[in-house]
Order: C-alpha cells, then sequence, then structure tokens
C-alpha cells in the first residue's frame, strides 16, 4: 500500500466530517491500479488471469475488475452468480474448483460455470457424467510441497484434504480413470512475493503433464501470491518454458484474489469510550474484531491511522477495542502521541481481502456500511447493513 492511497483516503474522511462508521471503504483508483499491474504480469508471461472472487466478493469490485480478467474463481453456486451477474457486459468465464460439490447444485453448476475442478476422485465419479456435456472438467491435484508455517493455512500440506496427490493423480490417469478430465490445479500458498516456490510448484507438475498428453488442455496455478513489478523469478520464468515445451497448446491460468484487492480496503471506526488503564488506555470503538476476523485468526498488529496521532500532547500505550463482549475483542496496542478522544476517527488499512467476507454480525452489531473511493473527496455508499439482514440471518 502507497502513502500515497492512504493520504486520499483519510483526507477524504477528515474534510468531509464522515459520520457513517464503521464502513469499508474501497479504493477504486488503487483497485484499478493493482489490476493493471496483475494484468501486466499476465500478458508478460501469457498467462490467463482469473480474480479469486473469495477475497472479496462485493459486486461493485468485481464490475470493476471484470474488465482486467478473463475470468473468475469461485469456490461455491452463490460466488458463482455473483461473479456472472457482475460481468454479464464482459461475458468472463467463471471456473468452480471446490473441495465439496453437492447434487443438488449441479443444475446451477451447469448454468454459471465453464470450468469445474474437482477435490478428490470420489467427486468426478459422482458428478463428471451430469457435468461433461456443459463443463469442461479438471482436477486438483496436491504437490506436497508445504509452503505455509501454520497447517490452518497451508493448502500444499500433504495431509490436507485439499487435492489428490500427485502420485495418485498419475495413477488414476494411467489407469485411464479420468479420462474426461481436460485440466489440472493446484493451490499451495498463502500471501508469498517469492515465486521462486510457484516455479518449483510447477516442476512437480511437469512429470504428470507429459503423462497426460494431448489430453491436457489447461492448467491452472492457483494464487496466493503477490505480484509486484520490481520481483522477479528466473525459477518460474524457466519452470514456465518447461510447461509451455511440453504442451505448446495448453492455456495456463493463474487466479490471486489478495493481490488485487488487499490494500484497496480500509475499516474506517470512530472512538466510543476512553478507559484508562494503569499505564495504558483502551480506545473502544464502534467496530469489532468481527469485522477484521483475520486480525484475530492470525495475531497481527493492522497498520492504522487515528486522529490522536495528529496531535502531540501526550506520548501513550493505547489499546484499540471492538464493542462486543468478547474478551479478546481487541485489535492491537500502538504507541499514540495523544490520547485518544471521544469521536476520533480510526481507519485501519490493508482491509481489502477476507474482511467483509469473513465478518460476522456476533452480539447482533450490524456488519459496517460499505462505500467506494471514487476518487478523492468522492464516495459512494454501495451498502449499509441494517436489523433486517441480521434477523434474517438469525431466523
Amino acid at each position: 500500500m502507497t502513502e500515497a492511497v492512504h493520504f486520499r483516503v483519510i483526507k477524504t474522511l477528515t474534510t468531509r466530517s464522515f459520520f457513517d462508521s464503521p464502513a469499508y471503504i474501497y479504493s477504486i483508483p488503487q483497485l484499478l491500479k493493482n489490476c493493471e499491474i496483475f494484468q501486466q504480469f499476465c500478458h508478460r508471461h501469457s498467462l490467463f488471469g482469473l480474480y479469486s472472487v473469495k477475497a472479496l466478493s462485493q459486486p461493485d469490485i468485481l464490475r470493476e475488475i471484470s474488465n482486467f480478467v478473463t475470468g473468475y474463481s469461485v469456490s461455491s453456486v452463490y460466488e458463482a452468480k455473483n461473479a456472472t451477474e457482475s460481468s454479464m457486459d464482459n461475458n468472463l468465464k467463471i471456473h468452480l474448483i471446490a473441495p465439496l460439490i453437492l447434487e443438488r447444485e449441479l443444475i446451477e453448476i451447469k448454468k454459471y460455470c465453464s470450468k469445474v475442478t474437482f477435490n478428490s476422485y470420489f467427486q468426478y465419479e459422482k458428478f463428471a457424467p451430469f457435468l461433461l456435456s456443459s463443463c469442461e472438467l479438471g482436477i486438483r491435484v496436491n504437490t506436497g510441497i508445504s509452503l505455509v508455517e501454520s497447517p490452518k493455512y497451508d493448502p500444499g500440506n500433504p495431509e490436507t484434504r485439499l487435492g489428490i496427490p500427485i502420485e495418485e493423480a498419475a495413477t488414476l490417469f494411467g489407469e485411464g480413470l479420468l479420462s474426461h478430465i481436460s485440466g489440472i490445479h493446484f493451490h499451495t500458498n498463502c500471501e508469498s512475493e517469492n515465486l521462486d516456490e510457484l516455479g518449483k510448484n510447477i516442476n512437480s507438475i511437469i512429470p504428470l503433464i507429459q503423462l497426460m498428453g494431448a489430453q491436457l488442455k489447461w492448467v491452472n496455478l492457483g494464487g496466493g501470491y503477490y505480484f509486484d513489478p520490481c520481483h522477479s523469478s528466473q525459477e518460474f520464468d524457466r519452470s514456465l518454458q518447461r510447461l509451455n515445451d511440453c504442451l505448446p497448446a495448453v492455456k495456463i491460468y493463474i487466479e490471486p484474489g489478495t493481490d488485487i484487492v488487499q490494500d484497496c480496503g480500509f475499516l474506517f471506526s470512530t472512538v466510543q469510550d476512553v478507559i484508562k488503564k494503569d499505564s495504558r488506555y483502551i480506545a473502544v470503538l464502534d467496530s469489532s474484531i468481527n469485522h477484521l476476523p483475520e486480525v484475530f485468526e492470525f495475531s497481527f498488529l493492522p497498520e492504522v491511522f487515528c486522529s490522536a496521532q495528529t496531535r502531540s500532547d501526550t506520548e501513550c500505550i493505547v489499546e484499540l477495542a471492538g464493542r462486543t463482549c468478547l474478551a479478546g475483542d481487541i485489535f492491537g496496542q500502538y504507541e499514540f502521541p495523544s490520547i485518544p478522544r471521544i469521536d476520533d476517527q480510526v481507519l485501519f488499512f490493508d482491509a481489502g481481502s477476507y474482511a467483509q467476507v469473513k465478518a460476522t454480525t456476533f452480539n447482533g452489531i450490524p456488519l459496517p456500511s460499505s462505500y467506494l473511493l471514487i476518487d478523492e473527496g468522492n464516495l459512494k455508499r454501495s451498502n449499509k447493513s441494517g436489523y433486517e439482514d441480521w434477523i434474517k440471518t438469525n431466523s
């Protein structure tokens, strides 16, 4: 996230006396910049870019992204329908990659999805006959290359349920049991800047690709990477070349989510109470950790701006806390140059991915409103949650 984007959002909120709190705010200029960088990366490497809808599924955001990608990667029928309705002008293709498909979903899957990737041989064997006439079929493989420290978030863990081990997939292909499969997919990383790791994964599937031969029409490299134009990887470039040398006609897809939307999103909140506790102050916000759930899951300290940082009178330790009865409803502790005051504005950065999609209404606390920052000073409300929304989810 650039300081310029921070400044534009902060300036817009402070000069407009923004009162709709809490709120998710999405910077469209930053989103478009990220999309352009990703599009250039794909062009440079002859890749077909997909956006992974699970990171942020806000329809207005999907419509903006639709101008830069060839399709969407979805994990459910709801995501598929949302992606379809949000990209009708561009007629983008929808790729379904789900750990589990249910029989009652088949009609809608056929309606919305052009490609369906199965997670297991059982799912393939059960549903391929129903989908073969309208969808290209793929299988997810697990390369066994574990790259993420926590097993909870490591899709490449050999012990996970996600994907068929490469050796098993090779056996199934060799025995002719995957005759309707035309694509393979793997996804093994999370928020990595190291494309060497992706290169190693590509190299690991080369023998399987050679085994499949002309049956293989496409490969999906998954997501979990940042595509910084300043970063390069000879390992990645060489592995892509090897893949293309094996089967020049194969389409290669890649499907980031966080890379595109993370730094375009913010959570805006305001201080509603200040409690003195020994040597620190607790600023209670009108938001909740449930609106930034990955802060709680991963126990990291989010980057933040607070109005108290614009004053300089009393250096202090400030704990930013949420309004639910959960004792752990705490965003973290910060050093501020001034004691927070009631109605001070608080802005959490990098809230674009896995915030709104994971947010909950625990304690009956409504979800934040949603705004698009079109340009500096121009905010457009996209959605506001109310009691009716809450009661529906609890009925």
